[in-house]
């Protein structure tokens, strides 16, 4: 049987001052469905360029914004493109890339955060997205560089039909 994920000797290293690798490795998924979660180096660079650029900057502002310490959890970073299949990750996700980061922070409530990290016009966020009223998307496209990121923010949340829909801005997930 082969092992459940294969790292690398780079699981250990750390990306920024408040974020290590193996935050963005970590899959219950890719356990079960042995997933090799070893990143190239070029996506080990977009991963700490997001780290640089967007979650140590939005960590300081929430941090500020709440007046203690303020950690983010990560819940969901790198997928290789098996394992964005297999949890439904749209194609082409950035994800994939190593530029986007889902996360929580214990105890707030996400749309709080999510509306904190979209309002922050000093933060050089490509998309910041409020998904399905669990948790905050937040990417950084690394090959075009703090100045020229999209600033989309979006929500997604799914309807009683079961569709996905999404709207531009940040808002309470609504029940259709």
């Amino acid at each position: 049987m082969q092992p459940a994920i294969k790292l690398s000797r780079v699981s250990d290293r750390q990306l920024s001052e408040h974020f290590a690798l193996r935050e963005f490795l970590r899959s219950a998924t890719a356990e079960r469905q042995h997933i090799d979660m070893t990143p190239s180096d070029p996506v080990v660079d977009a991963l700490e360029a997001l780290c640089v650029n967007v979650l140590e900057p939005l960590r300081a502002l929430l941090s500020t914004h709440y007046a203690r310490e303020t950690p983010l959890m990560v819940t969901s970073g790198y997928r290789p493109p098996d394992l964005n299949a297999a949890v439904g990750g749209v194609p082409g996700s950035q994800h994939i890339g190593g530029e986007a980061a889902d996360l929580v922070v214990p105890g707030r409530p996400v749309i709080e955060v999510s509306r904190l990290a979209a309002g922050a016009r000093s933060l050089p966020y490509d998309q910041c997205i409020h998904e399905f009223g669990r948790w905050t998307h937040i990417s950084y496209a690394h090959a075009r560089g703090a100045g020229l990121q999209r600033h989309d923010a979006l929500t997604i949340f799914k309807g009683r039909d079961g569709a996905v829909h999404d709207v531009s801005g940040i808002e309470p997930v609504p029940t259709l």
